[in-house]
This record gives structure tokens, sequence and C-alpha cells, in this order.
């Protein structure tokens, strides 16, 4: 079979979207697309089975298929790859921003906003508050909603960037 259709089958299945949810036989489609090396299907069975939702978690496994599904390109996978290794206790914590960063540059909203809150808290990356704004600015601008409130503060006190309050407004 297709194997990027075996993921979307998979994700309609254990999400219940558009038809009947069945979680089980939804992870096993997921995981038919990982073994199929679809880097979708990859970063998703790797989410799952770092969660354990519905399957018995393996985070060593489930790191393997997300560092696979970053290294062929899937951007949700570098992001979620970065934040698994940003929460693990034994983890390159520079390593784990980079792959945030990385997802960030590759115009995932998400991972904008990620990367600019480590960049205002000066957390395993040199603090530098107008970059933070930046990326805060470009996730606002795509519509992320968190990235707007904070983009939106940032402008009403000037850090970052120059205080604007009518600019703010616009954000909030």
């Amino acid at each position: 079979g297709y194997s990027k259709s075996m993921n979307n089958y998979g994700i309609m299945l254990k999400d219940g979207v558009g038809i009947p949810m069945n979680k089980e036989e939804g992870i096993r489609y997921i995981e038919m697309s990982a073994n199929l090396y679809n880097p979708e299907g990859m970063g998703n069975y790797g989410d799952i089975l770092v969660s354990g939702n519905n399957i018995k978690k393996d985070k060593f496994k489930g790191l393997k298929f997300l560092k696979k599904a970053s290294k062929m390109g899937d951007n949700e996978a570098i992001l979620s790859l970065g934040m698994q290794l940003l929460n693990e206790e034994e983890s390159n914590k520079e390593e784990a921003v980079s792959y945030i960063k990385k997802s960030a540059d590759n115009g995932n909203e998400i991972a904008m906003y990620q990367y600019a809150m480590q960049l205002m808290k000066g957390e395993f990356v040199e603090q530098d508050q107008k970059k933070a704004a930046n990326y805060l600015k470009m996730s606002a601008d795509i519509g992320y909603s968190q990235s707007m409130d904070v983009y939106g503060l940032l402008l009403l006190k000037g850090c970052g960037v120059a205080k604007d309050i009518n600019e703010a407004i616009k954000y909030f």
C-alpha cells in the first residue's frame, strides 16, 4: 500500500476523524507507514511511542523514529524531537534547541514560538530579546495565538521591539 495514505488513514482511525474511532487499528496503520519509511508516519509513530498513548511506552524506540523522520526532513518530527530532548533529563539541551530552531527556520509557527521562548529566557541559547521578538512576530503573523499574545505584550512594553501601543492592539 501507499505509505502516506496509510499514515493519513491511521490518523483518521486513531482520532475518529470522518470514520469511527479505532485507536489500536489507527496506530497499526501509522506503524506500517513508519516501517515503509514514510517521514510523517515515522514522526507520528515516534510521538506515539514516546507518549505511550494507547500503546506500550518506548521512549528509546520513539526517539529513534523521530530522529529518522527528522533526517528525512519532516518538520513536525524535527520540532517534536527538539521538544522531547529538551524535556529529557539526560540530554544535550543545546542540541534540543537547535532542532527547535531548525523547525522554526523551516516555517513551523509553534517552533518559532518555542524558540523565541528559549531566546527570551536565555536557556540553552544566548539570550536575545530582539531575535525572540522577530521569531514571535513571524509566528504571530502566521496566526499562532500564543505568539500573538506574547508579541503584543512585547510591543506594549517595548521589549525587543520599539514600543507601539497601536500595533500591540492588533495582536490581541
